[in-house]
């Protein structure tokens, strides 16, 4: 699909009828970036989409997911997804390049095959062991840098056996989602990366559904496991940040939210 003016049309009326939410409701906020980003993915013909903010370690190449959603991903699929960040003998193979393009500070946007050639990717151990299996294959990243190494990614994915994504595409996606403040700006404070870094990256995916004001039913059934285990990492993120209840947990994250 080559993205033309009924494309951008297309997906920017889709847009404009989404109320811009208050960027200190993260209810709304959240309601209304699915929205967009479903939009988006739409005209793409991307089944799957991801938005996540993340904050750069470095000199440790791998980021510190703070706040994740997705469409389409089911949950054995998320499960694997989470399971393969803590696999250092099969990382992806991309990670070197794109961790230098973040370490710019500059918004890019990149395919798949930008970032590494066929024969790499197909022969990895990441493909092998993780992606086939979670059956995520093409790609385009929207990258946003923040203060305090926070980034934005804004990510379109396609299942194998489909069309490769073309630089038309990317474009594309990189221009919509640019004319879009509220989806690709970090709300997330800086100074919870703190306690996030004792955080176990089940219990940073718990902790980013909080956030969304998802309860502990809704978090099991999302993540498949029960509403006893849901509880225990609800209350190691209470723990982490020293609050008692979920209410007191976003007033914390909140108080000190990025705007840039």
């Amino acid at each position: 699909m080559i993205p033309d003016g009924a494309a951008y049309a297309r997906v920017l009326n889709a847009i404009s009828v989404i109320s811009p939410p208050p960027m200190d409701d993260r209810v709304a906020l959240a309601t209304a970036r699915r929205a967009a980003m479903d939009a988006i993915a739409d005209v793409l013909e991307s089944e799957l989409w991801f938005r996540l903010t993340s904050k750069d370690r470095d000199p440790d190449p791998e980021p510190m997911v703070i706040d994740f959603m997705q469409r389409g991903m089911t949950d054995e699929e998320i499960s694997l997804a989470m399971q393969c960040t803590q696999d250092p003998d099969n990382p992806p193979p991309y990670d070197t390049e794109l961790t230098r393009r973040i370490r710019l500070g500059l918004d890019f946007a990149a395919r798949r095959s930008d970032l590494v050639d066929d024969v790499t990717w197909y022969t990895s151990g990441h493909w092998e062991k993780w992606r086939s299996h979670m059956r995520m294959d093409d790609f385009i990243v929207n990258t946003f840098p923040s203060d305090g190494g926070i980034f934005t990614t804004c990510a379109f994915h396609r299942r194998p056996d489909r069309e490769r994504f073309t630089p038309e595409e990317s474009a594309f996606a990189f221009d919509v989602v640019r004319r879009i403040p509220w989806l690709y700006l970090s709300t997330v404070a800086i100074d919870v990366g703190v306690p996030l870094d004792g955080m176990t990256p089940r219990q940073r995916s718990v902790f980013g559904l909080m956030l969304e004001g998802w309860r502990k039913r809704q978090i099991a059934e999302h993540l498949g496991i029960s509403e006893d285990t849901a509880n225990k990492y609800m209350k190691a993120v209470y723990k982490s940040f020293g609050v008692s209840g979920q209410v007191e947990l976003i007033a914390r994250v909140l108080k000190s939210n990025v705007h840039t």
